[in-house]
């Protein structure tokens, strides 16, 4: 971790992610989001987060139905 990294608590994870608390504390149970844990306290690396979210973005699925459109005359 870089010496100046930012650290962050559940609360400021679930408003960046623009979800609740409580999944965000379900998503550390799980295993499913990348944290740390200092004594007691639940952290999150700011820039392991970005990260995480930016492995997590797919292809919408609008774009991959069109990928199977094909162009067709009308004559």
């Amino acid at each position: 971790m870089a010496e100046n990294e930012v650290l962050l608590d559940v609360r400021q994870v679930a408003e960046m992610l623009k979800i609740s608390t409580a999944t965000v504390r379900r998503w550390v149970w799980q295993g499913y989001i990348p944290y740390m844990k200092i004594g007691k306290a639940v952290r999150f690396s700011n820039s392991v987060i970005e990260k995480w979210v930016s492995s997590k973005y797919t292809r919408s699925t609008v774009s991959k139905k069109q990928e199977g459109v094909q162009n067709v005359s009308i004559a």
